[in-house]
């Protein structure tokens, strides 16, 4: 288990746009996977109705899973298990299924947020809006994703991060193109390659016909 690494990245924008397909492209060859999806879209996970079941086939022997769930109301357990495994990725999904706002960050998130580096547990969190994810988790974040963005106040938390330029670009970027900034330096790129390659789907832009736009840079990701 690698205790000095784990990665806190917000995946951003206006549903449909390419959030989920771009943590699909991350993740689809991580070993250790935990998932809360309430629309069910991962690939080669195990969705479990309830805990219960969750915790019967996860047996402290197994070392490589890609499980999950879709009841946010099982949401505290699988933060828990992701926690005590450790040296995995948990994929929270609809952040506003799981989170109001302004509410107090619940202990299941905090101690995964603030400690989960000494458990080497990385965090991916998905939102169309950065004000719906706790501010203990955005104060954490260390990697920024964000497709197409419209309101104020998200262009806004923003600008801090991308800085002038790509914040123009934010609301006019076609879908399946995003900016990422990786802790170091801001780049825009579309997604449909990286897609194409690994799932052998064709993602089309929409609405269609509207927009048109070349690739900047293709996404090789690893986990």
């Amino acid at each position: 288990m690698r205790l000095d690494i784990r990665d806190v990245i917000l995946v951003l924008g206006k549903t449909g746009y390419g959030k989920t397909w771009w943590t699909r492209l991350f993740t689809h060859s991580a070993k250790r996977l935990f998932v809360y999806d309430p629309l069910l879209k991962y690939d080669s996970v195990h969705f479990f109705a309830n805990s219960s079941y969750l915790l019967e086939t996860l047996e402290p022997e197994i070392e490589e899973f890609r499980i999950g769930i879709s009841d946010p109301s099982e949401i505290s357990v699988l933060g828990n298990v992701s926690f005590v495994k450790g040296n995995n990725i948990l994929v929270l999904e609809e952040l506003s299924t799981i989170f109001s706002r302004g509410q107090v960050t619940p202990q299941w998130a905090k101690r995964l947020i603030f400690l989960g580096r000494h458990r080497a547990c990385s965090i991916i969190a998905i939102a169309q809006r950065p004000y719906s994810i706790p501010i203990d988790l955005r104060s954490q974040a260390n990697r920024v994703i964000s497709f197409a963005q419209m309101e104020g106040d998200d262009l806004s938390w923003l600008h801090d991060i991308y800085g002038n330029e790509c914040i123009k670009k934010l609301p006019f970027l076609p879908p399946f193109t995003c900016i990422d900034y990786d802790g170091q330096e801001v780049c825009q790129y579309s997604i449909k390659t990286g897609i194409k390659s690994v799932f052998h789907v064709e993602l089309e832009s929409r609405p269609s016909n509207l927009f048109r736009f070349s690739e900047e840079k293709n996404l090789c990701l690893n986990p």
